[in-house]
């Protein structure tokens, strides 16, 4: 039985795993995504945003749906957007922190929990039963990230923030030729990241990058920015794309091949703690 992602979930599973060398058996799937996400963050930045994300498919059709309407800005006054920044790192703070400081008999604790067995069947029973509150939060959300472009990426998803800090180690990025730049500034008004290339003085480095890379195939001076590795390798753009999704779905396909995917309970375990977890308390 394939369980669902749970984040948090995972970071523990990770924690616990690096501390014992102990892989989680009931949610594998979940921890493996983890992984993958960190180590495709690591070669290919935020690559996991542009190219596989749901939400970040969903924010950038809910901006595109838009067209060019004037009610709507691309990036908010520098004295709102800097605060808001600091919201979705924020959480990532908290994140380190419980990675770096839980301790290993904590981890393993809270991975015994019945309640963490079942943990993805309570996070769908929320959607699936949302209030009128949590109906009218994904709406707001919706209608801000129609209104200002990527509100959810780049304000508030902690997921986002893990992996463009990760990515700053990346030996991937894009190079900017100031000798070969005209300054029509196309690369930073396409920016989905809304990162200012064209401001950039020899290599774009910022966590807000998700290596869609729009702003290479979007030049019209050839050479003028590129994709290098280490510096000195090109690459194109669409094989950036080709090399990511290979490396993030070959790991699943490994994963699944050596019996790393699959949940060890089974789907009558998971009935029956279900079932107890839910019994009303005496």
């Amino acid at each position: 039985m394939v369980e669902g992602f749970l984040p948090v979930a995972a970071v523990v599973a990770l924690r616990n795993f690096f501390a014992t060398g102990i892989f989680d058996t009931v949610h594998p799937a979940g921890l493996i995504i983890l992984m993958l996400a960190l180590i495709t963050a690591f070669i290919f930045r935020r690559g996991l945003c542009s190219w596989l994300c749901p939400l970040g498919l969903l924010s950038e059709t809910l901006w595109g749906a838009g067209g060019r309407a004037k009610w709507r800005v691309a990036r908010l006054p520098r004295y709102i957007d800097y605060p808001l920044l600091w919201l979705k790192y924020a959480v990532f703070i908290v994140v380190i922190k419980y990675f770096f400081f839980m301790s290993a008999k904590d981890a393993a604790s809270f991975m015994r929990m019945p309640y963490y067995a079942i943990s993805d069947i309570k996070m769908f029973d929320m959607f699936a039963g949302l209030s009128w509150l949590g109906y009218s939060i994904i709406g707001a959300l919706i209608l801000l990230t129609f209104f200002i472009r990527s509100f959810w990426c780049r304000y508030l998803c902690p997921y986002g923030a893990v992996l463009g800090f990760v990515g700053l180690f990346s030996p991937l990025f894009i190079k900017r030729d100031k000798n070969l730049c005209t300054g029509c500034k196309k690369c930073s008004k396409s920016c989905p990241g809304i990162v200012d290339v064209a401001k950039s003085r020899f290599v774009v480095i910022s966590t807000e990058c998700t290596g869609c890379t729009t702003c290479v195939s979007i030049c019209p001076e050839k050479g003028a920015l590129t994709f290098r590795f280490a510096g000195l390798i090109k690459i194109k753009p669409l094989l950036f794309g080709i090399l990511f999704v290979a490396l993030f779905f070959g790991g699943v396909y490994w994963a699944k091949g050596n019996g790393m995917w699959e949940s060890s309970l089974k789907f009558e375990q998971f009935r029956r703690l279900d079932q107890v977890m839910n019994r009303p308390h005496r």
